[in-house]
């Protein structure tokens, strides 16, 4: 038997609004069948590309329009209770015909009668409350991140308003620890009026609300440093005590050398955290690895051809003005600063020309260029 988390649970509630568009606290809940409401914002976004940036920037993007539909199934209520008009079926339909609501009138016992008529439906509007269960022992989660968020999908990095049910993300199985493309299955978004958490490294950036969940790991042990048994100044090897060799034939002395970093080994069950649960907590937030399961068994692409697109999109550039001799992609680098990096490329230049590719270079100034 699955357990349903606790927090907002099932339900639909709704209830009458003073001003178009400032929401009301629900007081109402009514018993239903099933129901697919759906927040649909319409966005509109700049048109003008930064330089050296080919799509369209987060920060100017916004919400011009929101709208929010889909459709409400319940059994059809009778009017007896003491506020038909708040409790019962009448409320959803003086809603939906914008009818003048009238008293309800008792016709035999607890039979009653209520009249609607249609009517203009300018002037009203309602603020409803959607919650939906989750199969977790977690309380339900209304909110997640912002919508400046981005994902990796199959149609490539998009962020959270291009989202849509159906794309394919790339996912981590928690149990099996498996990389794979995965659908999403459903798309909500909230407004929200609250603190939110922002989290930064050379890994990631994400702004979160504080109930977001996070895949970490709970359990691990610092990696035992490799013992040392050749002396990195000499190469004397089969050493036992290469701390002491070095201290008596060198002068090094452990302590005045750095402390050497013991990597952390992860020896639990990934578990999940909400931001306002790491607060306290020194859990380590998955951010990479998993087994590629999702991908080709063998190289698709040889690695040349992929440090040539590299090379391509870092340091290149397509020629194609008006009065050159040839044109192609050209890939330039100043060999006085960074020969390292012009040697890779005239192994490349040697490569291809193997591959019977046409490959030439010349020098502007220091600066090779491969054409």
């Amino acid at each position: 038997m699955p357990t349903y988390a606790s927090g907002l649970s099932g339900q639909v509630g709704a209830v009458a609004e003073t001003t178009y568009g400032t929401p009301v606290t629900v007081t109402h809940f009514y018993e239903f069948l099933s129901e697919n409401f759906q927040y649909a914002p319409a966005w509109l976004d700049g048109m003008g590309l930064k330089a050296g940036q080919a799509y369209n920037r987060a920060s100017r993007t916004v919400v011009s329009q929101a709208d929010v539909n889909g459709d409400l199934t319940m059994e059809h209520t009778s009017g007896e209770a003491a506020t038909a008009v708040a409790d019962s079926m009448g409320f959803w339909w003086k809603y939906a015909l914008g009818s003048a609501f009238t008293t309800p009138v008792v016709v035999l016992g607890t039979a009653f009668s209520q009249t609607h008529t249609n009517g203009s439906k300018a002037g009203q509007f309602l603020t409803v409350q959607v919650g939906r269960p989750q199969i977790s022992g977690v309380t339900v989660q209304p909110f997640c991140v912002d919508e400046q968020t981005e994902v990796l999908t199959q149609r490539g990095w998009i962020t959270h308003h291009s989202l849509e049910a159906g794309d394919r993300v790339l996912s981590l199985d928690p149990e099996t620890r498996e990389i794979l493309w995965e659908p999403v299955i459903s798309v909500h978004r909230f407004e929200h009026d609250g603190p939110l958490t922002r989290w930064k490294s050379q890994r990631m950036d994400a702004l979160t609300t504080p109930n977001h969940r996070w895949l970490v790991e709970t359990k691990r042990r610092r990696a035992p440093l490799p013992k040392m048994t050749v002396c990195p100044e000499c190469g004397a090897a089969g050493l036992k005590r290469v701390a002491t060799h070095r201290a008596r034939m060198h002068g090094i002395h452990r302590a005045s050398e750095p402390a050497r970093v013991r990597a952390a080994v992860f020896t639990g069950k990934p578990a999940f955290r909400t931001t306002e649960e790491l607060a306290s907590r020194y859990d380590y937030i998955i951010t990479g690895g998993g087994t590629p399961a999702c991908f080709a068994p063998a190289p698709v692409y040889t690695d040349e051809f992929v440090e040539l697109v590299g090379w391509v999109i870092t340091e290149g550039h397509y020629q194609s003005a008006p009065g050159y001799q040839a044109r192609g992609v050209v890939i330039s680098q100043d060999a006085a600063v960074n020969p390292g990096y012009a040697e890779r490329i005239r192994a490349l230049a040697v490569h291809f020309r193997a591959e019977y590719e046409t490959v030439s270079e010349y020098c502007y100034g220091n600066e090779p260029r491969l054409h």
